[in-house]
């Protein structure tokens, strides 16, 4: 596999050990964007931060909220980008309900390191058991 999944790849292996130290810090690149979906709770956290210590809040945001595994069935890359699709699936926190959230990932990676980050999540999914339907 080329290098550029290599962080991407470690990324995820650090958060499904709940590793946001310095394993994720390993991952970013100093000035990471990471983009997300503005009508989940958490997405407007991220928007307009750059930086390690952004993502961190962010994942820690998630975290709070939901218990979530995250599965990936595809890894597509180039040079420099990495797409991963998958599901995050689990239950909303508050609610006890589950969700099924198939997602797309789009990475971009420069020297190895996390430099952007956009997520295409099913919000309506994750939404709805934070509402607590399932």
């Amino acid at each position: 596999m080329p290098a550029a999944a290599e962080p991407v790849l470690a990324l995820y292996a650090a958060l499904e050990q709940g590793d946001l130290g310095e394993r994720l810090d390993d991952c970013l690149h100093p000035e990471v964007t990471w983009r997300s979906s503005p009508t989940m709770p958490w997405g407007a956290a991220v928007e307009g931060r750059t930086g390690p210590d952004a993502v961190r809040r962010y994942l820690t945001m998630i975290g709070e909220q939901l218990d979530a595994r995250v599965e990936i069935d595809d890894v597509i890359e180039t040079e420099d980008r990495v797409v991963t699709l998958g599901v995050i699936s689990g239950t909303a926190r508050s609610t006890g309900a589950p969700f099924h959230a198939p997602f797309a990932h789009v990475w971009t990676v420069t020297d190895g390191k996390i430099v952007d980050h956009r997520g295409f999540p099913d919000t309506a999914a994750v939404m709805g058991a934070l509402a607590g339907k399932s």
